[in-house]
């Protein structure tokens, strides 16, 4: 049996190979901080910072104290007092100790005690600064992998007990374990920390959650093949295009797209082992059926692409292998 420690954007549903190495590439933010990194990445946080505080109404006009200043206040206490609860919750976590798992827990309360009055674009940003940490721990801290690889096929009843009692102290820290006759994989349990946090967030940040949850309950893929119907598949991307036209501009907004974007793909295109073809090489009644419904209820990006590509498949008679229909581009 494998042990997998599993970072949690490969692990949403039907995200393109783009999307999870987006989020893939996000989660280095924390990885071997020290010296010099400390200082590029306090430059790079601070634009975002300055960016966060001023869409939250954070004042925009930082007021620094040096150290020796007030050297009888905790560091994080002296840019709380001056407004600056994100730089103080940023210098918190470089200073935690990612390779012990019990860093987790202590980032969400102290992600509670910076944040229970602040505004929801701030906790926004400080929550997106909890996701890397946590990555980090998880590629950082040790993990029991004997034991775990043991829980199944224990040699006796205290070996089982004792991997039973680890996998609940994994809980306990804000990490879950899904296990498989072939594999164990460990990841942050992100939706523990959003029920605990959720509330301090905004309305465009939680409703993502809710969206992102509902999909990873039923993935709409399996391999190459459609798991879900496509009626299903243009539900859920008119949902991402709803997402966009309330929430632009928001923190998620970005990763909503490449959801969006990847569904979109997936309609025109079809899977490898689900095509939106039949076998006398025409577009699916089902795919053409779900098309029509989706050209008379336009909405966003969504809506001008297909009805590009509905002009195409008419010209060409919905025949799929007609070079304009093989090759559509938007």
């Amino acid at each position: 049996m494998n042990v997998l420690i599993q970072p949690d954007g490969q692990s949403r549903a039907c995200s393109s190979s783009a999307v999870a190495q987006k989020r893939a590439s996000k989660r280095t933010v924390y990885h071997g901080i020290n010296g010099n990194m400390k200082k590029v990445l306090g430059a790079i946080w601070t634009l975002v910072l300055l960016g966060a505080g001023q869409v939250a109404g954070v004042a925009s006009g930082w007021t620094w104290t040096s150290a020796s200043a007030q050297n009888q206040q905790p560091v994080a206490d002296q840019l709380m007092f001056h407004g600056g609860p994100l730089q103080a919750y940023y210098t918190y976590l470089v200073n935690l100790d990612r390779s012990r798992m019990e860093s987790l827990p202590a980032a969400v309360a102290e992600f509670e005690r910076l944040f229970f009055q602040a505004a929801p674009a701030t906790c926004d940003s400080a929550f997106l600064m909890l996701e890397d940490f946590a990555m980090t721990v998880l590629d950082q801290a040790s993990f029991n992998d004997y034991l775990l690889k043991n829980a199944e096929s224990a040699r006796s009843a205290r070996e089982k007990q004792a991997a039973e009692k680890y996998i609940a102290l994994l809980h306990k820290n804000y990490f879950m374990v899904r296990q498989t006759p072939e594999t164990v994989a460990i990841r942050p349990d992100f939706d523990g920390i959003r029920e605990k946090l959720g509330r301090y967030m905004s309305d465009g940040t939680r409703t993502f959650f809710v969206l992102v949850a509902m999909e990873e309950e039923e993935p709409c893929a399996q391999g190459d093949s459609l798991a879900i119907s496509w009626q299903m598949l243009a539900k859920r991307l008119v949902g991402w295009e709803h997402f966009l036209e309330q929430y632009a501009g928001t923190l998620y907004a970005p990763e909503a797209q490449q959801r969006r974007d990847a569904y979109l793909e997936m309609l025109i295109f079809g899977l490898t082992d689900s095509p939106i073809c039949g076998a006398d090489g025409r577009i699916k009644a089902e795919v053409e059926a779900v098309y029509r419904m989706l050209l008379k209820n336009p909405v966003g990006h969504t809506g001008k692409v297909l009805a590009d590509y509905w002009k195409v498949l008419s010209e060409n008679g919905f025949r799929c292998a007609e070079p304009a229909v093989l090759f559509f581009t938007y």
